[in-house]
């Protein structure tokens, strides 16, 4: 097969690439909601939306002496940021019955930050914000019926 045909289907060597990459800019940045379990979903941005990347890069250069050292506090700081810049650009909201250690946990971006700090639920919110399927022009257009 060659290079031009590569993931065609039989008989169409014609891929749209807009329909197979193109993003909803605005959704990245402003998020879209992901179920989690029952009625619990969470508002997630695409990791590496503008506000993200700015915040990132702003973080990372205020702190890069500390950050050089390579050391525990350089990994403590180092997670500091990451679960920072998460509770600002990525996880921007919930909805649901939602409790943190037996109490209703409303959002703000600090509660973001609490549960940010579990490193399984960050990986998890983490891992659908690289989900760029969840984030497609294309597919938006279909679910809202154009």
């Amino acid at each position: 097969m060659s290079d031009t045909t590569a993931g065609a289907t039989a008989g169409n060597t014609a891929i749209d690439l807009f329909a197979e990459f193109a993003t909803n800019t605005s959704a990245e940045e402003a998020g879209a909601w992901v179920p989690y379990t029952g009625d619990i979903e969470f508002l997630i941005a695409r990791s590496n939306n503008p506000t993200y990347a700015r915040k990132l890069t702003k973080l990372f250069d205020r702190n890069r002496q500390l950050l050089n050292t390579k050391g525990k506090a350089a990994e403590a700081k180092a997670e500091e940021i990451t679960i920072d810049v998460m509770a600002e650009a990525i996880l921007l909201g919930w909805k649901g019955t939602f409790t943190w250690k037996g109490q209703p946990l409303p959002y703000s971006k600090e509660n973001a930050k609490t549960v940010l700090a579990v490193k399984d639920f960050r990986r998890w919110v983490q891992e659908k914000a690289e989900d760029f399927e969840r984030f497609k022009l294309v597919q938006d257009e279909v679910d809202a019926g154009n």
